[in-house]
């Protein structure tokens, strides 16, 4: 079975508390601007189609088009070009609350993974190393507008 790489690895939030604190420890790992993308519905620049976004950054259609749905049901998408960092932007994600297309639904204790944990994130982690197709590219609005939008 051959299994499709994606350059992305992406969130989906319930709420801007839980995205922003996952943008802020991003942020506090040292990615860069053009790492991260925040797609929110609610954004003066909303994307009129993110499942478009996605395929163009090298998403699979299918969880293309599962992040676009549930963009448009309100929830917030952030996507992370991880630069070989995939580990430790899975758990960011995850300690922030997020849930992506293998686990399909929101994480309810957003706590330190254990080892063994972390361990079945990285198996789900779908990335491959690319030098193109940055996030950017499908952002809505800067990190930086998510933060100021909660305080």
């Amino acid at each position: 079975m051959t299994t499709y790489q994606t350059p992305l690895v992406i969130g989906i939030f319930q709420d801007e508390v839980q995205a922003k604190s996952a943008v802020d420890a991003l942020k506090s790992a040292e990615f860069r601007y053009d790492q991260v993308g925040v797609a929110m519905n609610s954004s003066e620049n909303a994307t009129s189609n993110l499942q478009t976004d996605l395929v163009n950054l090298g998403v699979p259609e299918e969880q293309a088009h599962y992040y676009d749905e549930e963009y448009k049901s309100g929830k917030i998408v952030v996507s992370i070009r991880p630069d070989g960092r995939d580990s430790e932007v899975q758990d960011i994600l995850t300690r922030s609350g997020a849930y992506n297309y293998e686990q399909r639904e929101p994480v309810t204790n957003a706590s330190v993974p254990t080892s063994q944990e972390s361990e079945t994130a990285d198996d789900n982690i779908q990335t491959q190393d690319t030098d193109s197709a940055a996030p950017d590219t499908a952002q809505d609005e800067p990190a930086d507008a998510t933060q100021e939008k909660t305080e």
